[in-house]
């Protein structure tokens, strides 16, 4: 790895990632998402690590939706995102490459944040969504890698107030008193994703709120599956047994999944995934089915 002449700040042993990642598990990280470069802490290592993360590591949560415990450490994370080739959600995926960050040198601080993507206007949500504060002396950058299927493929200077082009949309940051917004442009207007301010979330923080997405009756996670992949070509997304499909350049394309068989099929082939419970979900599927009808 280059040296750098950045020091982070010393890590507290309630910090997501003072249990580090070791040079055998950054190598496997690596190839996991198809990085070749020589890592560093500079602008560009971050911004290719982010792009090549959003585009191979799907967004998913088969395990509280099957009732499988989610363990938030460096090291489970590891494990199921590299060595078993899953993905996660956001908590997974931010904490997963904050943790890679912070192992070549990056400064890392963790945040939370009020989604507002598809919610009234007159509704308050819980700060239930993690991104990563990232600083390598270059003045700060937010990265966000587990946002589903609106997950930025690069990370943001917080020091730009208009707009910043990614390989897939333009996102912009906005202030608002002591809270700063990101937003997304779709369909050219801008639409509010979340709210955020910088107060830092340890570990103990994400462990009480990833309990309640896991376990709470009234989570989202625990009643519905969400899957996400996105991809050079666009961004795959499947909600429940709806199949969506939207292409950088062209008309989303959606679809309606008739039966388990090809669930599994899509699960498997256009986000890579092998489910960690196939009967547990069938019965899912199933059931969900005779509620709608």
């Amino acid at each position: 790895m280059k040296a750098s002449t950045f020091t982070s700040k010393k890590l507290t042993k309630d910090s997501p990632f003072y249990s580090a990642l070791n040079k055998e598990q950054l190598a496997a990280y690596f190839r996991r998402v198809g990085f070749e470069e020589q890592p560093e802490c500079t602008f560009e290592c971050l911004q290719r690590l982010h792009y090549l993360h959003s585009v191979s590591l799907p967004f998913e949560n088969f395990n509280p939706l099957l009732r499988i415990p989610i363990a938030l450490d460096q090291h489970s994370l590891f494990n199921k995102m590299v060595k078993q080739k899953r993905g996660g959600y956001c908590f997974e995926h931010n904490l997963l490459f904050g943790g890679v960050l912070s192992a070549l040198g990056f400064e890392v601080t963790c945040l939370a944040a009020r989604v507002m993507w598809q919610i009234p206007e007159d509704v308050i949500m819980p700060r239930d969504h993690q991104l990563l504060l990232v600083d390598f002396g270059e003045g700060p950058y937010i990265a966000d890698v587990g946002f589903g299927g609106n997950t930025p493929t690069s990370a943001f200077s917080l020091h730009k107030m208009e707009p910043q082009q990614t390989s897939h949309e333009s996102f912009k940051i906005s202030k608002d008193g002591d809270a700063y917004l990101l937003y997304i442009q779709v369909n050219n207007k801008w639409e509010p994703m979340y709210r955020f301010g910088f107060d830092e979330y340890l570990l103990p923080d994400f462990e009480v709120i990833n309990f309640y997405l896991c376990n709470h009756e009234k989570s989202m996670f625990v009643n519905h599956l969400f899957l996400a992949q996105t991809k050079e070509e666009g961004r795959y997304g499947l909600f429940d047994d709806q199949f969506s499909f939207h292409p950088v350049n062209g008309e989303t394309q959606k679809e309606k999944i008739p039966n388990f068989d090809q669930l599994i099929r899509k699960v498997e082939t256009v986000f890579n995934i092998d489910v960690p419970n196939p009967t547990a979900l069938e019965q899912w599927f199933n059931h969900r089915n005779k509620i709608d009808q």
